[in-house]
């Protein structure tokens, strides 16, 4: 028997320079420093049972990403969380954690949508205009692997911008929904919506706020 012991991190700052490949190595040392028992995968080369969420965007921050590790000893969550945040570096810090039922879906396939946020000098009647230009626009284009794949804005963006800020310095919010079949990459949506202002989405300080499941 084993306990799927859930827990929550943020990547902030040179985190967000990391690969997605790279924050999962870094969560197995963090796991195996916090000296928890975990479980292993059966077969030739047996490895740690670590799952993570939707893979964040190199150069993108996160205030708070999910990861699962199996135990095959169960550990009170108290106890868990304090060895966890005691071995985590400064760059991952963890926030929290709680076990899950075994029945419980992935991580990968629970969440649909997601909240980012970013900062700009753009005024934010410019900016409304513009978010509401692009989610009515064609299709955005991105290059991955040598093909390009296309995807269509109104397809993905959930509800209006949120716009928050004084005079010249605004922060705008938006929620794009996340398909099993692909997703419109965060960095993707708000470079569109920044290349009028000719700022890119890392200077405007993109970052992941939130992470859910809603029912279509």
């Amino acid at each position: 028997m084993t306990f799927r012991l859930r827990f929550s991190f943020s990547e902030q700052d040179r985190a967000a320079l990391l690969s997605h490949l790279e924050v999962q190595r870094a969560l197995q040392r963090l796991v195996r420093r916090a000296a928890l028992p975990f479980a292993l995968s059966q077969g030739f080369s047996p490895h740690m049972k670590l799952a993570t969420g939707p893979a964040l965007p190199v150069g993108v921050a996160s205030l708070k990403e999910y990861a699962e590790v199996e135990l095959d000893r169960f550990v009170k969550p108290a106890e868990a969380l304090a060895r966890l945040q005691h071995a985590a570096p400064p760059l991952l810090p963890v926030l929290d954690c709680a076990y899950v039922a075994p029945t419980e879906p992935s991580l990968d396939s629970w969440f649909n949508r997601q909240a980012c946020e970013f900062t700009t000098c753009a005024k934010q009647e410019e900016l409304r205009q513009h978010f509401e230009s692009v989610c009515a626009g064609p299709e955005l284009e991105v290059v991955r692997k040598g093909k390009v794949k296309r995807y269509l804005p109104s397809e993905f963006v959930v509800g209006p911008v949120v716009l928050t800020g004084e005079a010249e310095r605004t922060t705008a919010r938006f929620v794009l929904r996340m398909k099993s079949t692909g997703s419109l990459r965060a960095d993707l949506f708000a470079a569109a919506l920044l290349r009028p202002f000719k700022i890119t989405p890392y200077e405007a300080g993109l970052c992941r706020v939130d992470l859910y499941h809603e029912e279509d």
